[in-house]
Parts: C-alpha cells; sequence; structure tokens
C-alpha cells in the first residue's frame, strides 16, 4: 500500500470518518473498504437518495430501491425508513418505479454516489451526485445526468456490478410520519437544492443543501 495513502487511512480513521470505500469494488487488488453495511455508507446513501427522490419523484407508489448485492437487512432498514411509499426491490415486481443505487465512492468527506431513476427528463435516466460531509450527515454539492448508454458503458468495464438480490422481498412500509418533499421541477438541470426530508427513523436535522453545480453529462 502507498504509504501517504495509508497515513491519510489512518488520520481519517482516528478522525472518524471512513477515508477510502469503493461499492463496488474496483478490482481483485483493490485496497478500499468495501463494506456497505459499515458507517458512514447507509449514512450516506439515504442522503444521496432523499435528495434524488425530492428532484426525481416516484411517479407511483409503492416504489422500490434497489441496493448492491451485499447490503444486510439492517442497511436496508436504515435506507428505507422513514420514506412512505419506498420498500426493497424485488425481481418479480416489474411493474413499480425502481431507484437503483449502483455505486459509492468515499475520499475521505467527498462521496459520490451513482443512482438511476425510474423517469427523468431528456432520457436521462443517471444521475450522480458528489456530497460533502461524515458521519454526522452529507451535503450534495454537485450534479450531472448521463443518458443510458453510460450505466451499459459502466456495466460493461466491471465499474457498476450487479445491483439486483435475488432474495429481496418487496415490502411496502406502513406510512411515514413523514411524507416526502414536493416535487421540484423536473429538469435536467438543477439550479438550487432545497433541504432534503427528514428520516423518521433517526430524527437527523439536515442543513439545507447550498445550490449544486449541475453538469449535463452528455
Amino acid at each position: 500500500m502507498n504509504l501517504r495513502l495509508a497515513a491519510a487511512i489512518c488520520t481519517a480513521a482516528l478522525a472518524g470518518c471512513a477515508s477510502y470505500v469503493n461499492i463496488p469494488p474496483d478490482s481483485n487488488k483493490d485496497i478500499a473498504i468495501n463494506a456497505i453495511n459499515a458507517p458512514p455508507t447507509p449514512r450516506l446513501i439515504g442522503d444521496a437518495l432523499d435528495y434524488v427522490l425530492m428532484t426525481n419523484p416516484p411517479p407511483s407508489k409503492p416504489y422500490a430501491v434497489r441496493l448492491p448485492v451485499e447490503a444486510d437487512a439492517s442497511t436496508w432498514g436504515k435506507v428505507l425508513a422513514g420514506r412512505e411509499g419506498a420498500a426493497a426491490y424485488a425481481p418479480d415486481q416489474a411493474d413499480v418505479p425502481v431507484y437503483d443505487v449502483r455505486s459509492i465512492r468515499i475520499r475521505g468527506r467527498d462521496a459520490w454516489v451513482d443512482i438511476v431513476v425510474p423517469e427523468a427528463a431528456d432520457n436521462r435516466p443517471l444521475i450522480e451526485l458528489r456530497l460533502d460531509g461524515d458521519f454526522a450527515g452529507w451535503t450534495v454539492t454537485s450534479v450531472r445526468h448521463w443518458p443510458a448508454s453510460v450505466i451499459q458503458q459502466r456495466e460493461s468495464s466491471g465499474q457498476y456490478a450487479p445491483a439486483a438480490s435475488e432474495e429481496s422481498v418487496l415490502r411496502p412500509l406502513a406510512p411515514a410520519s413523514q411524507a416526502a418533499a414536493p416535487a421540484s421541477e423536473q429538469a435536467d438541470e438543477v439550479s438550487e437544492a432545497q433541504p432534503a426530508p427528514q428520516s423518521s427513523a433517526d430524527q437527523r436535522t439536515l442543513q439545507p443543501l447550498r445550490p449544486v453545480k449541475s453538469d449535463g453529462g452528455g
């Protein structure tokens, strides 16, 4: 392992944040942490999903969330809790809209999450979010939108691993005490972000998202 990278990882660990996370792993020699169930990854997924649900609300409910196959019951619970109409993806539920979490990268206080949405303006369903934060919460700082061809390219290159869990069962949740935030305008370019909806599971208070940079992505 590169000594400088090792020192950065150790320093970040002492400071209380995961420095280097790749989900899915880049390769068999990947030195990053690949555990989707370890903090702060579940929180990161939830905060990224909050933003995507706000800007691209589900066309119908219930809607499904699809996580990488390594996600355990605890992570599923954290991601689904407090999100009205959310359910775990099931392969036999072809008639529900699906939010597909395809990739998570963490580099200290910087993170990237790729989510495929069920409906998207201009046929660009892949939303690439950049966030900054830590265990206390994550803030979206920029957004890029990509066409379906980019998803296929990343699958072919191995950047995206299979995301469907055959053991998942669609489980509509009881109505949450807090509904999803109102839909913002369905535009490819995001000029200003709104506060993400709060999860009733952990009673967190998210800071208002500052304006984000948007890149059409092709």
